[in-house]
């Protein structure tokens, strides 16, 4: 006795495969299309980045320029002042505008283009074999 797939399996088969065929083209197509809107996107984002990261380079300056004036206010005092209570907090103050202002570049990570892996399960079903083969 020979296994063998009927002719209704075949036809379902057959089915199968056109229906996967077309989802599996659907499919590619979406994530082309999300592929290429992210790089779309990736342009508004780089820009808006720019923009923001320039600020924060102002913003820099800014607080150098502060913690700079801190320091020559400081220096102008006496060592005893500086040495005092008073003296301290301001170098506090001054630490705050200078080495404490988190003001680093903002960076973007991206995630990968989508792709979908294991696309090969149509060409597994549409070539399995239709009938054992007897050993002999």
């Amino acid at each position: 006795m020979a296994f063998k797939l009927s002719k209704s399996d075949l036809s379902d088969r057959e089915n199968l495969v056109a229906a996967l065929t077309m989802a599996k083209t659907k499919l590619e197509g979406a994530i082309e299309t999300f592929n290429s809107r992210m790089e779309a996107e990736k342009v508004l984002v780089e820009e808006a980045l720019s923009i923001y990261n320039d600020l924060l380079d102002d913003a820099r300056q800014f607080g150098e320029s502060i913690a700079s004036m801190i320091e020559e206010q400081i220096t102008e005092k006496s060592d005893n002042w500086q040495n005092g209570e008073k003296g301290q907090a301001a170098e506090a103050f001054r630490l705050e505008w200078s080495d404490n202002l988190d003001l680093e570049d903002t960076i973007i990570e991206y995630p990968d283009e989508l792709e979908a892996s294991n696309l090969e399960q149509l060409d597994n079903l549409e070539n399995a074999p239709e009938e054992w083969e007897k050993p002999e």
